[in-house]
């Protein structure tokens, strides 16, 4: 949508001017107030956040905001500062955020730029991690308006609710070049990790423990028809599906329609995945009002022996719950009683129909159901009702920023362990821990990563990837770190599975972390995947046999088919790979 001459009369009345730009990019708008910083941002939570303005020097700008983070909040959105829009911002606008922030006292101080919607329900077009330093930086943030905004009804905020830290931000602007622009125009910030080198030393250690782990001997005897070794013969050893689960959540609507792109979903999971999660539609806001769409998406992939996640029975906050459950906050008895009966009807009506399920859904940050019900022991309750209703799933806890933003997220870490001890000391049947791995600029180092799952297997139970993705907008960066996040671990002897958070930019919450653009072009991180899960580690060798009729060869874990040809004379049989070792005979005709 092109700007209107009377918009851009406003601006000039209101003494917001279209500004030159460098050679080669258009004219572009200030969308945030010129002037100096204001303290009037800031939230007022002065028991966690306060600040002041300070003088600068050797910098384009003579102040900045000093912000000092006392206590850490329960949510990083309880403390930040915001600045509205002063201009009209289009949907498809393309827009770049400049800014300079400097750690003081505190080496990993950090914080998060976001462009959002100035009210419920805060509709993001940006999150943008930052990592800061004790020197000076400078942050490019290019991004694309996801909604139109009349000035003030959007806003830029920089969140602070971390650990005790204080940092320096200033030099912020936000400029809008319209719609004819691309991102790939304009400047951005480059993302690093530790241990990206191609020559890092976790790479070697991470490389041995899958060979170790995820392979397994195989051995082939070929015999003719009257026992005897046949040297020579020529063995095909190809490899059909893994028996780890690499997965995708899907859409079912998506799934199960009838358009050229819903065909195009459907052959793309039948392709990649062998396991998936229902994103939306068994989720118990959803199962109210629609009891057939998720149950068929399960049929479908059960029917394709695609096996499935169950996604969620209950998320314990009062935004995810029906409207007329959420009405019982304040009669215990009552809601106990409407929560057993969506455990019972939901997981009774697909018994047996998903290998998993996760009966509780980010219990760390949303605790107001299970409070109002006394604590944590209703959970333990849910665990043991889900068991009984259905004995044969796996019934899993789930929560986010455990492996996620940069690993540093401690204190969620902490409470997420304390959780699971308490269910496992109350004899709750739980029998999976759920990581999601969101992840943004604030990649975490695989080092780290291991780090946490080594302390999340002490536990004894079975660790699954649950909600992949990876939001950050250099795409060779985002597929290097599909590659090493999923090298670290697939690596892990406690990592049972790794399912993505969807696949496709048609259908994904973060268009650009899907692995297919829209119009089902493969992207970098898509072909990061394919590269990892059916080359590197992907089986199908030909190979001769001995003297005595034997060949051997180690293969990835799962289903194969072995085609022996002796003088074209062909034989074939399908096998499983399992620890510790496939043994097999083949007869020739």
């Amino acid at each position: 949508m092109t700007r209107t001459i009377l918009e851009t009369a406003v601006m000039l009345l209101l003494g917001f001017f279209v500004m030159r730009s460098a050679a080669g990019l258009p004219p572009y708008t200030r969308i945030l107030p010129d002037g100096p910083p204001q303290l009037t941002w800031l939230t007022n939570t002065p028991n966690l956040l306060q600040g002041q303005v300070v003088s600068v020097e050797g910098q384009p700008f003579t102040e900045a905001l000093e912000l000092q983070t006392l206590a850490k909040p329960q949510n990083p959105w309880d403390a930040q500062i915001v600045i509205p829009t002063v201009a009209p911002v289009h949907k498809g606008d393309v827009l770049l955020g400049i800014f300079y922030v400097r750690s003081l006292k505190a080496a990993n101080a950090q914080t998060e730029f976001i462009f959002e919607r100035a009210g419920e329900p805060y509709t993001k077009s940006v999150e943008f991690d930052v990592q800061c330093q004790a020197q000076w930086q400078k942050f490019y943030v290019p991004f694309k308006s996801v909604e139109d905004y009349t000035p003030g009804e959007a806003h830029v905020c920089f969140r602070l609710g971390y650990a005790p830290q204080t940092l320096l931000i200033g030099g912020i602007e936000l400029r809008d070049y319209g719609p004819n622009i691309s991102l790939s125009d304009l400047p951005t910030t480059p993302v690093h990790y530790d241990g990206e080198e191609p020559n890092a030393a976790w790479r070697k250690e991470a490389e041995a423990r899958i060979r170790q782990i995820r392979m397994a001997p195989i051995t082939i005897e070929v015999l003719d028809s009257s026992g005897k070794p046949v040297p020579g013969a020529q063995v095909h050893i190809a490899m059909l599906r893994h028996a780890f689960p690499f997965g995708s959540a899907v859409n079912a609507v998506d799934l199960l329609g009838n358009t050229p792109d819903d065909e195009q979903y459907r052959q793309t999971i039948l392709k990649l995945f062998n396991r998936a999660t229902i994103e939306n539609q068994l989720k118990w806001q959803w199962w109210v009002f629609d009891r057939q769409t998720g149950p068929k998406a399960v049929q479908w992939l059960n029917d394709h022996h695609i096996s499935v996640r169950g996604h969620n029975l209950v998320w314990p906050t009062w935004r995810y719950v029906p409207a007329n459950v959420a009405a019982l906050k304040d009669d215990p008895k009552a809601l106990a009683q409407a929560i057993d009966d969506h455990i019972r009807d939901e997981l009774g009506a697909l018994k047996g129909q998903c290998a998993e399920w996760d009966v509780v859904n980010e219990p760390v940050d949303n605790h107001e159901v299970y409070d109002a019900l006394g604590g944590l022991d209703a959970v333990v309750h849910w665990y043991q009702l889900a068991h009984e209703i259905d004995p044969t799933t796996r019934l899993f806890i789930n929560d986010y920023n455990i492996l996620a933003a940069g690993g540093t997220d401690i204190n969620h870490q902490n409470r997420y362990a304390e959780i699971i001890q308490y269910l496992l000391d109350h004899h709750a049947p739980l029998q999976g821990i759920g990581v999601q791995c969101h992840f943004g600029r604030n990649l975490t180092p695989p080092t780290r990563i291991l780090q946490i799952l080594d302390r999340f297997a002490k536990f004894g139970l079975p660790i699954e990837v649950t909600e992949l993705d990876i939001n950050v907008s250099d795409p060779q960066t985002q597929a290097r770190y599909m590659r090493d996040f999923l090298t670290a671990a697939f690596s892990h002897p406690a990592v049972s599975g790794i399912v993505m958070w969807g696949f496709w930019e048609g259908a994904h919450w973060i268009p650009q972390a899907a692995l297919f653009s829209k119009d089902w072009r493969i992207r970098p991180v898509g072909q990061a995947w394919e590269d990892m899960v059916f080359h590197r580690w992907w089986t199908d060798e030909k190979l001769t046999t001995n003297a005595k009729g034997i060949c051997t060869t180690r293969g990835f874990l799962g289903d194969y088919v072995i085609t022996v040809n002796q003088n074209g004379k062909v034989q074939t049989m399908n096998a499983t790979l399992e620890k510790p070792m496939l043994q097999l005979v083949i007869r020739m005709p």
